[in-house]
């Protein structure tokens, strides 16, 4: 019995390419590859809304999609996460989403 994926290559393309990744990630999934529990495990908040308030608490400004890759955001990673920066943990993330994409299909 042969178990087809579909979408697989589409979601690999997605995670090669930060940029692409950025945008997949800001637009339809911060929840579900920044998940409460991805953030518990990997930094010191328990979500995704909290890391931005805590941004927003230390600079002054809001987390834009112009500072996800600065190296602001960056130290802030470093400081607040198991990651150097931000594309570490975005990598990361995108890595155990499509893990759970693919055990998923499998099952289905």
């Amino acid at each position: 019995m042969e178990t087809r994926i579909t979408g697989i290559d589409q979601i690999r393309k997605l995670v090669e390419s930060d940029n692409k990744v950025t945008r997949f990630t800001i637009r339809r999934n911060v929840d579900e590859l920044l998940s409460n529990e991805f953030m518990q495990r990997y930094t010191r908040f328990w979500s995704f809304t909290e890391m931005q308030s805590a941004f927003k608490l230390k600079y002054g400004v809001e987390l834009t999609s112009n500072l996800l890759h600065s190296e602001i955001f960056d130290k802030f990673i470093e400081d607040n996460s198991k990651f150097k920066v931000w594309r570490e943990l975005l990598s990361k993330a995108s890595e155990i989403h499509m893990s759970k994409l693919v055990r998923k299909a499998m099952f289905i």
